[in-house]
């Protein structure tokens, strides 16, 4: 809820979400959140390296020009408008039943929140290939054109009273969504509909409209994707005819044929090419085939073929995987009795040896491989230095788990590189139109009615976690176009941003090399530094402050520590550790700087201005967070320590005696 008010702002600021949320969660979240990063992995482990990542390359491709359709607004001003066989428990319901609603669990609303799902389908099958629309189209017109015949065959018998139908909704025809099954076993209506029903409703004239309505819809875009579809099987005809009317199929092939020609990483031939459904990677597997390229594989989880052998059982992917990628999968991941010094020595070991799978497989290498989100996850194919992103996926998660598979550790590759096929003239409109098809779907979360967000506490949790999921992958996804790290950088929003692993690791790097020295460091020991005001931007007093408990004089451990940033009146400037630290980390370099009088005069005015605050900012807090000395120690000078905590202690309040002073920096301007 949070989270979804800040958001809303015309000028949203991470700090003011922070301020906004209950310190226990941050307590929380950096008790259950690891957020280890490349970075802080390279940072700890000098010899651990992972590649370096370009700038991904993105190119915008709509789908146009299929048949009489120019665009694809108006391919998606095509789409059927009601899926009326889809909708039954609608036209089963009497007219005068229609403002009666029976809330989450009523299968009007479920129906009606099923068809938007598929208007969105639809549009992420067309962004991803129009081979995949087609078949979508043409199974959504077959379940509507048996809907059809069933009312035709029941008029008929409807006088004689011979016939009645059984209509039923269910969807069966996206097996490869995955997403789509999940929210689809969620909300689909189980029972089944009786025609008889629809008519006792008064509503069969209404269904037989509105089915021809969709059936006709339907049938233009299939004569018009049919169209397409020859023009593109013709083009095969031609040997090695690289040039295409699908647009997006052509820029993948000369993608391909530059990468060939590349003396990147070594003349690196190895890509990866990721579509989220099945269709499309059946597709380009064809058309790689019939156009005339060679040394490609594709794996759906079901279907695994090679250029030279389409019919390979799924327990041999482990082969065709060690064939991709041979220096991972065979070199690194196996155990071998012979000893060598890198991936070269160990190929010429191999011959010496004789083992005549491995030599096969170096024999017959395959340098492109076609895969569903099935591979994105668990499987190490360093060997590539570039994934292609055919399609994005709505989930920016998935797109980092498909460059994840060559962004290891051990990578034989200098760069990595990611290509990413955005469905649109930029990203900014492609999210528009997420977010306009989206929006409807939104809209009809309730079927028939117009329904408040808080209708029922469940419904508005419902409401609230799309609202932040959707925000936070737009944002994703506009990193996700300029850098591949954004995702992981410290300057992208996420939940991790609430957890202070990055500092822990900071510290546990630092400690390798000088742990006695800060083993030996007493209490109170302090520094400074020039604020660089965009991120200091007030005078004042970094301090760790240690909270006490009852039993202190017997264990002498302190129960909870604090972290501040206040100015010189002893307001807080920034409670979020994670925040001060982030400040302090970007100020480390700076040079050591604290005012003379501070440095070198205990009573001096500059220390009673800090002291002030100190203690106005503890006497603003609750009773509990209370002081009893506060003890400031200046290395060297144990006179001086002395002299500064008696000069301190008569401004403490009686009552502030359960607080004590660890280390302090000054920010000065």
């Amino acid at each position: 809820k949070k989270f979804n008010e800040w958001k809303k702002k015309d000028d949203p600021r991470i700090n003011e979400l922070r301020r906004s949320l209950p310190r226990d969660f941050f307590e929380l979240a950096d008790n259950l959140i690891v957020a280890r990063t490349r970075k802080i992995i390279e940072n700890q482990e000098p010899n651990l390296k992972f590649p370096i990542k370009g700038a991904p390359t993105n190119i915008y491709i709509t789908p146009e020009k299929i048949g009489d359709f120019e665009s694809f607004d108006n391919l998606f001003k095509a789409f059927p408008k009601h899926l009326s066989a889809y909708q039954l428990t609608h036209y089963a319901t009497p007219v005068e039943d229609e403002g009666v609603f029976g809330g989450l669990e009523d299968d009007r609303w479920r129906e009606r929140f099923l068809v938007k799902m598929l208007n969105i389908l639809m549009v992420k099958r067309l962004e991803s290939s129009w081979i995949s629309f087609y078949h979508t189209i043409d199974r959504i017109k077959s379940t509507h054109q048996v809907a059809f015949e069933k009312l035709k065959a029941y008029e008929e018998g409807k006088e004689s009273n011979e016939l009645d139908e059984e209509l039923e909704s269910k969807i069966e025809i996206f097996e490869s969504d995955d997403d789509f099954q999940s929210d689809k076993e969620n909300i689909e209506v189980k029972r089944k509909i009786e025609l008889s029903e629809v008519d006792k409703a008064g509503k069969l004239s209404l269904y037989k409209n509105d089915l021809q309505n969709d059936l006709k819809s339907l049938n233009r875009l299939i004569e018009n994707l049919s169209v397409f579809k020859s023009n593109v099987d013709q083009e095969t005809n031609t040997p090695n005819n690289y040039a295409s009317a699908d647009k997006k199929l052509e820029k993948l092939i000369q993608l391909i044929k530059k990468k060939q020609q590349s003396k990147q990483n070594n003349y690196n031939q190895k890509v990866v090419i990721f579509t989220h459904y099945r269709d499309t990677a059946l597709y380009l597997f064809d058309q790689f085939q019939k156009r005339g390229l060679e040394r490609f594989a594709l794996f759906t989880g079901t279907e695994l073929r090679t250029w030279d052998s389409e019919n390979k059982s799924i327990n041999q992917l482990k082969n065709v995987l060690e064939r991709f990628a041979p220096q991972t999968k065979l070199y690194r991941e196996r155990h071998w009795k012979f000893e060598s010094k890198n991936y070269t020595e160990w190929k010429k070991s191999i011959k010496e040896v004789g083992d005549e799978g491995v030599i096969r497989s170096l024999a017959n290498p395959i340098d492109i491989l076609i895969a569903t989100d099935t591979l994105s996850e668990g499987q190490n194919l360093q060997d590539a230095d570039l994934v292609i992103n055919y399609d994005i996926h709505w989930n920016p998660v998935r797109i980092i788990q498909r460059t994840g598979r060559i962004d290891r550790l051990e990578s034989p590759n200098e760069r990595i590189f990611v290509t990413n096929f955005w469905p649109s003239k930029s990203v900014d409109a492609y999210l528009k139109l997420q977010k306009r098809i989206e929006d409807k779907m939104a809209a009809m979360r309730f079927a028939m009615v117009e329904v408040n967000k808080e209708f029922s506490e469940r419904f508005s949790d419902i409401v609230r976690n799309d609202d932040m999921e959707s925000r936070q992958n737009e944002k994703m996804l506009k990193q996700l176009e300029n850098r591949i790290e954004d995702i992981e950088s410290p300057d992208a929003f996420g939940i991790e941003k609430f957890s202070i692993e990055t500092f822990k690791q900071d510290i546990v790097a630092e400690l390798y090399g000088e742990k006695s020295k800060y083993t030996f460091l007493p209490n109170g020991i302090y520094s400074g530094f020039k604020g660089v005001h965009s991120i200091c931007r007030q005078k004042g007093l970094i301090a760790l402050l240690g909270y006490r408990g009852k039993y202190w004089n017997q264990n002498k451990k302190l129960l909870e520590y604090e972290l501040i940033y206040i100015n010189e009146d002893g307001y807080a400037i920034e409670l979020d550790r994670s925040e001060i630290l982030n400040a302090l980390r970007q100020h480390q370099n700076a040079e050591r700087f604290v005012p003379e009088n501070i440095d070198m005069k205990v009573d001096s005015e500059e220390i009673k201005v800090l002291r002030s605050a100190l203690v106005s900012f503890l006497n603003t807090k609750t009773k509990k967070s209370s002081i009893d000395a506060i003890k400031i120690f200046k290395e060297g000078n144990p006179k001086e320590i002395k002299l500064f905590n008696n000069r301190m202690k008569p401004e403490i309040m009686y009552n502030m005696k359960n607080v004590e002073l660890i280390t302090w920096v000054v920010i000065t301007q």
